[in-house]
């Protein structure tokens, strides 16, 4: 049994596609290595039991998905399964597509315009499921942090930084921070 058999079918689709659908999504040269860019994406999405390598951009779910740890995990796997001559980048924006789901992959599918980059992606990936208000809330919360009564230094400490890196671009000072 293949891998593509394993996936559910909107992903075998997406990976086999049709010779007169083009996908809009990413514009770029052609890949000659595409089987093997396929093939590296089709083991992470067979992931054996892993956590989900997918981003839901789904609100109302129990558990919060952070945007930025998402991307951080997207770029280790993307770093791993690099064919050799073409560049990270572009990898990213051929494979991102592949670890959506649910409204986050409606969202990159319904966008009006060509993505040129990777960082072009990234940052509209952000601008929308990491809005600016969700930056001012995760700051106010930074400013107002305190220990809790019980709370180690240590437990406090961790609980700070966790916080903090859920909003990398919060420009705050380090010294104000300590």
């Amino acid at each position: 049994m293949s891998l593509l058999e394993n996936l559910p079918r909107h992903y075998k689709e997406s990976l086999q596609g049709s010779e007169t659908e083009k996908p809009k999504i990413v514009r770029g040269y052609r890949l000659d290595y595409q089987r093997t860019l396929v093939d590296s994406i089709l083991n992470v999405l067979a992931n054996g039991g892993q956590p989900s390598p997918f981003f839901h951009g789904d609100c109302s779910r129990k558990q919060r998905e952070d945007p930025h740890k998402h991307l951080k995990e997207f770029h280790v796997v993307c770093s791993t399964m690099r064919p050799q001559g073409i560049p990270e980048n572009y990898i990213k924006m051929k494979a991102f597509p592949f670890f959506l789901d649910g409204a986050a992959k409606d969202w990159l599918y319904l966008q009006p315009v060509l993505f040129n980059t990777w960082g072009d992606m990234k940052r509209m990936f952000l601008e929308k499921f990491f809005p600016a208000s969700k930056t001012a809330t995760i700051k106010k919360e930074i400013y107002g942090i305190r220990q809790q009564s019980g709370e180690t230094l240590h437990e406090y400490w961790e609980r700070f930084n966790k916080l903090c890196a859920t909003c990398p671009h919060h420009q705050i000072s380090e010294q104000l921070l300590i």
